[in-house]
């Protein structure tokens, strides 16, 4: 994983890919992207809460040597 820890709080934003769009984790420090967030029930709701300008959180729940599973929550004004 790219320099991230357990615990840690990141910025959950969307990023054009080609013809679709990815909802990628980014440090907040400095704003590198450290992943994205894929293959799970519901993410398409997601992405249509995120183009209709809710923002989200992702705080890092479990870590490990090449994914790590994060809880995602939505920001409050």
């Amino acid at each position: 994983m790219r320099d991230v820890t357990f615990g840690e709080m990141l910025d959950v934003d969307l990023a054009a890919e080609q013809d679709f769009d990815a909802v990628v984790c980014k440090r907040r420090a400095d704003g590198a992207i450290v992943g994205s967030l894929a293959a799970f029930q519901g993410l398409s709701d997601l992405v249509g809460c995120m183009k209709r300008g809710h923002r989200y959180t992702a705080v890092i729940v479990k870590l490990g040597r090449t994914a790590c599973r994060v809880h995602v929550t939505r920001k409050l004004a």
